[in-house]
Formats: structure tokens, C-alpha cells, sequence
């Protein structure tokens, strides 16, 4: 359960629901997973750095809700709808393709900068994630110079469950799940 690849190429039922436990605020995770990002906010915190979950778990309807939505955006802007579901597809996984879906997943921000681009990785927060989340059995999950294999943009606010010994593994050669999978 720890290692489920779920990514365009591996998908998931839109039935796939976890059992839940709350992590943080209204955010919920796997309850296997729930207790140890709620440690890690809490180390981190006594170390002077604030966490703060912005997504976790997200059923299929809210991914597929938030695809259509940018999607319709793009088109806005005068996108084709093959163009406009393209460039969403950098940005958002489709329905059945989210890891948040598996509820192993979290995008942790900070109160300080709850912005969802590359300036987050220049944080204090983002470091301390970086340095310290495999420890919890968390990784990156979409690292910069990765996206060939996630075919996800660098998303360094997005961490990932995956246990500890993959996770430290994964963290210390920096690649992303797909290779680590594929060895």
C-alpha cells in the first residue's frame, strides 16, 4: 500500500477511498499515514518552522471538479479543448491519476508563503521538509529535473508517504517514485 504508483500511466478506481483521520485543520490523510504527518508538523514546529497542509485527501469528484475547472479556463483564454486539457495535465492530475486520491499525499505550504510555485523551495519550511521528511517516511514526490518520469512539474510542496526505507532511499539518491519503482 505504501509504494501504490498512481500517476497518468497508473490509475485508480474513482471509488478508491481510504479510511480517513484528520491531520490538520479539515485535512484528512490515510489513517495509517495521518499519525506520522501529524508528528512531523509537530517536530517541525518545535524546531521553529509551521506547516501548513493546503490539500490532503481529495475524493475523485473534487479532482475531477478541479480539472474540468481549469480546463474550462484555459478555454477561456482561447485554448482548444485537446490545447486546454493539455496544459492543465502539467499542472493538475487527471481524475483517477491523483495521488491525493490514495490519501498519501499532502501539499504543505507554510502560513508565511502559501504560494504553490518554485519560490516555495527557497523557503524555510521547504528545507526543512527536504532535509528532514524521509525520516517520516515522506519523499518529494515531484522533484526539479523529474518531470520526464512524473510527467508532473516540480511541485515542492508536495510530499508523499511511501515509508521510511524507500523513503530515505529515494531522498539521499534524489530520484522520484517512478525509478525508484522501476529498479
Amino acid at each position: 500500500w505504501k509504494l501504490l504508483l498512481v500517476n497518468d500511466r497508473n490509475t485508480i478506481s474513482e471509488n478508491f477511498e481510504p479510511e480517513l483521520e484528520d491531520i490538520q485543520g479539515a485535512y484528512k490523510m490515510d489513517s495509517k499515514v495521518a499519525p506520522i504527518m501529524r508528528q512531523m508538523i509537530a517536530d517541525a514546529k518545535s524546531q521553529g518552522i509551521d506547516l501548513m497542509v493546503c490539500s490532503a485527501y481529495r475524493p475523485y469528484s473534487s479532482q475531477l471538479r478541479n480539472f474540468e475547472a481549469s480546463v474550462s479556463n484555459y478555454m477561456q483564454s482561447g485554448y482548444s479543448r485537446e490545447d486546454a486539457e493539455q496544459a492543465t495535465l502539467r499542472l493538475i492530475a487527471a481524475p483517477g491519476s491523483s495521488e491525493h486520491q490514495t490519501g498519501l499525499a499532502a501539499d504543505i505550504v507554510t502560513p508565511t508563503y502559501q504560494g504553490l510555485d518554485d519560490g516555495y523551495a527557497d523557503t524555510d519550511a521547504a528545507k526543512w521538509l527536504k532535509a528532514n521528511a524521509a525520516s517520516y517516511g515522506f519523499i518529494l514526490r515531484y522533484p526539479k529535473g523529474k518531470e520526464d518520469d512524473t510527467h508532473i512539474d516540480f511541485e515542492p510542496w508536495h510530499y508523499r508517504y511511501v515509508g521510511e526505507e524507500a523513503a530515505k532511499e529515494i531522498m539521499s539518491k534524489e530520484i522520484c517514485l517512478e525509478e525508484y519503482l522501476e529498479k
